[in-house]
């Protein structure tokens, strides 16, 4: 279960590394000539809020997959391996869900030019990042829904 765990790290990682990616993108166009799509209005802020509650619908769904995957029932010896690969893939999927945030902010960012904004939707993507970062709870109850090899 320890080459899982690391492998589960490693995909984190990479995650959480390509929103800090967003971030440094949004941080040079603003640092640069950039022009944002459209003009202050009051389609930008009906879009932010349309953002948001994606972002919080999105963060609703990843934990629940998280909580799916904590409370699966102990495989047999034979569904071990595919239990293992089960909670890769189901941790894939989150970890991926878990950037959407960002994405948003990115293309919010590049719509208004307001960073502030970015910087909110970012921050509900670093938050569901650290709620869902694999840990050594995570690994041990893992270990205990394993038979024994």
């Amino acid at each position: 279960m320890q080459k899982t765990f690391n492998r589960l790290f490693l995909i984190f990682a990479a995650f959480l590394f390509s929103s800090f990616v967003y971030l440094i993108v949004g941080f040079t166009l603003l640092r640069s000539h950039f022009k944002p799509v459209f003009a202050a209005s009051n389609l930008v802020q009906i879009l932010f809020w349309i953002f948001v509650v994606f972002a919080v619908s999105d963060v609703a769904i990843v934990l629940k997959i998280r909580q799916g995957i904590l409370g699966e029932s102990p495989p047999s010896v034979e569904e071990a391996d595919a239990f293992q690969r089960r909670i890769v893939s189901r941790s894939l999927v989150i970890y991926a869900l878990a950037e959407i945030p960002s994405i948003l902010g990115l293309i919010y960012f590049m719509f208004s030019g307001n960073l502030l904004y970015f910087l909110i939707l970012w921050m509900i993507s670093l938050i569901t990042f650290l709620m869902i970062r694999p840990s050594q709870e995570f690994l041990d109850r893992m270990d205990r829904n394993l038979p024994p090899s």
